[in-house]
Formats: C-alpha cells, structure tokens, sequence
C-alpha cells in the first residue's frame, strides 16, 4: 500500500535512480541528490525493488542547481542535471573507485567534458503517432511514456536544427511506433536514420529526400519494416580521431556520443597500450574507434568486430587513411581469440555495457603482457577484473572520463599488466 516515508539519499544508481534509506529499509525513487533528505510516496514493488514518488526535497544538497532544460523533471535522459558538474564528476570516480577497488589499484584520475551542454554528437529518440498524437522525445524515467520534445540542450547546435527540421518534415508523415536516431555527419550537418517495424507511408520517402536536398541534413536512412535501408545523401556517421582524422560509422552503427571527450578517451588508451612496436590484439572494435592509431603504432594488429556493418566500416577507414596493410579485420565474436594463435603483446577491448565475460578465458590463454579494456559499465568492469586479476594480471593505471554529463554513466579505460 502507498504511504509517506522520509529518507535519506545515500547515493544515486547506475539507471539514475537515487538509492534513500528509510525506516523501512532502502526505496528507489527519481531526481533526488546524494545527501539530501526527501519526503516519499511509496508505491508498488517493481523487479524486487520499492518505488517511490518524490514529494519533497526537505533538505536540499549544498550542490544542487536549476536544471538547465525545463524537460529535466519528466525526460528520462538528464536524471543528473539538478546536481553541480564537480559533484556530478566526484559521483563517477567513487562509481569507479569502487569498481577497481577489490585489489591493489592506483589512484582513479578523472577527465572532465569541456562542455555539459550542447556536447552530444549522437542521440536516439522516439516517436509514437497512435491515439491521435504525435510524439518525437525521450523515455521518461522509468517509462515506456514518451516525453515531446521540441528542442534538446544537451545536443550539439547541428543535431538540435536537425531535430527541429525533423519534427516540421518527418514527423507529420510517421506512422506508429519507430526510432529516430541522429548522428553527426559530414560539413558539420546532422545526418538522421529512421527504424520502424511498421509499415510507412509514401510521403516518408519523399520528406526525407527533401530534407537532405536542401541542405537541412547531410544524410537520411530509412529502415522499414525489415526491407533494406533506403539511403538519401551521406547517412553514415563521421567521428574523428585525436590527431583530427575523419572516421566514418554505419548510419546507425554504434559510435560514442560525446566528440570532445572521445578523443580524450581514444588518446590515453593508445597511451596505455603502449603499442608501438608491439603485436596487438584488438577485440570488439567496431568502425575502428581505436584501431586506426593502433595499426600506425604496432608492428601486427589483429582486428576482431562481430557486426558485419561495423567490420566493413573499420576496414573502409583503415583503407582510406592507407592503413590496410597494418591491421588484419575478421568478422568474428570475441571469443575467437582464445582459438587464434601466436603470441601477443597487448590486447585492447572496447565491450558493450554487458561486459566481455565470453571473451576473458580467451584474454587470459594468451597471456598478454598488458590488457587495455576500456569500460562504460563500472558493474561489469569490476565483474569482468576478478578473473583477471585472479590471472596474475594488476591494475597499473585507471582513467575516468565524463563522457555523458548531467548521467551518472562514466567511461573508463583501465590498464593490466602481468
């Protein structure tokens, strides 16, 4: 039954939700701060875990601020932009100190975003045309509820314009249910990929053909109802390396949504890696992130990427920056490499949020001298460092990056060695 509780936030979960003690145990509720203490209204058990409404906040943080979009109470994407960019940063090094902090490890050294708004590179959306309603946004937290929105802070000024023409052009001639991604793509311009089970109508195809026509996007992909994408333009999407090189991913391939920070990212795990010189073995590489400075760097680079679009979009970059000839590039799973052969001096994983479990009894038979596996899960980061260590390998160095402020999410590149 619903009734009211007061807590305490003790800390804010991964998903975004702040954890409260109460006097009947720990409740999960939204848009509470580490250290403040709420009034609750407690609702229904959810997956083994008591909700709550926030009613009040009786003791606000001394780091609490006005969120800089008015959509921040409702949209699920900001849960953290009531919070103080130093406090968001000291949240992610505790999230991380506790994933490295099972065994001997260095001092966790924290990278900031340049900017926390207007940084996003890449976005996913919404839209939901049914009841009579036409709806292009985020989840709310918690939801399957979409919030409308008509225009995004945290999106660079390109894909915010992008989101503007789109809702004018598109959005009147979508039907159903669907997603719409928004990526950044050549000359500066937004490029857009729409993804529906459903079938479209015509006057889809003909919108999206306009858009890219007069200049409004770079590019435009539609992904209908199974059939093969219709391409408008230069869909894919360009990201870049440190040194300013243009890498280019599929139109709705996976490629890390803040620019600034990514090059930060991708120049200290080349660092770590120490590869020149060195065989390297590169696993879950997709269009090739961190592959084009490994093959300048290592005297041998093997490539493994499971998606056919993204091996085919990492061989493409390697072979206009005349790089084809350092890197070998094999579709496979991860786990191959426990079934390759030769020696190898470092290995880098870039896994997705679920880890590299499949991948670690292969990692660990080939007995390199240094692993770099660069994390976007502390959870999985500090599951997947127990066999390791458990090895003979050590934690040398740990770098934390503010990829995605006003989140708790953090990215992080860690270095093992024997």
């Amino acid at each position: 039954m619903a009734g009211e509780l007061e807590g305490r936030v003790r800390d804010v979960a991964h998903g975004g939700d702040s954890v409260v003690e109460t006097a009947e145990g720990i409740v999960m509720t939204r848009g509470a701060l580490p250290g403040e203490r709420v009034r609750l209204r407690t609702g229904k058990r959810r997956g083994g875990v008591r909700r709550a409404e926030l009613l009040e906040v009786l003791e606000a943080s001394p780091e609490r601020r006005d969120p800089a979009c008015a959509l921040a109470d409702r949209c699920g994407g900001c849960p953290l932009m009531a919070l103080a960019p130093d406090a968001q940063l000291a949240l992610k090094r505790r999230r991380l100190e506790g994933a490295v902090g099972d065994g001997p490890a260095p001092a966790v050294e924290m990278t900031p975003a340049p900017a926390t708004l207007g940084y996003r590179g890449r976005a996913r959306l919404a839209f939901d045309t049914r009841g009579g309603r036409r709806t292009l946004g985020y989840h709310a937290a918690a939801s399957r509820k979409l919030v409308d929105v008509p225009s995004c802070p945290i999106l660079e000024p390109a894909l915010d314009r992008a989101l503007s023409e789109v809702r004018v052009a598109l959005l009147p001639t979508l039907a159903g249910r669907g997603e719409l991604s928004l990526g950044s793509g050549s000359q500066g311009r937004a490029v857009v990929h729409v993804r529906s089970d459903e079938a479209q109508p015509a006057d889809l195809y003909g919108a999206a053909e306009g858009l890219v026509e007069r200049g409004a996007v770079a590019g435009a992909a539609l992904a209908i109802a199974g059939a093969a994408p219709a391409r408008f333009g230069e869909p894919r999407q360009q990201t870049c390396a440190p040194d300013g090189t243009a890498l280019w991913a599929a139109p709705d391939g996976f490629a890390q949504a803040n620019p600034a920070v990514n090059r930060d990212l991708v120049a200290a795990a080349l660092e770590l890696s120490e590869a020149e010189g060195a065989t390297v073995l590169e696993l879950y590489a997709g269009h090739g992130n961190f592959t084009a400075g490994l093959a300048a760097r290592a005297r041998k680079l093997s490539v493994v990427e499971s998606d056919r679009a993204a091996a085919d979009a990492c061989r493409n970059n390697l072979a206009s920056l005349g790089l084809s000839k350092r890197a070998r590039v094999r579709c496979d799973p991860a786990d191959v490499v426990g079934s390759t052969r030769g020696p190898v001096d470092v290995i880098l994983l870039d896994p997705p949020r679920t880890g590299a479990r499949e991948a670690l009894p292969g990692i660990i038979g080939r007995k390199p001298r240094r692993i770099v596996y660069v994390s976007c899960d502390p959870a999985t980061l500090r599951r997947d460092l127990a066999p390791l260590r458990e090895a003979g390998y050590r934690v040398g160095a740990v770098r934390g990056f503010g990829m995605f402020p006003h989140t708790p999410h953090v990215e992080a590149v860690v270095r093992l060695a024997r």
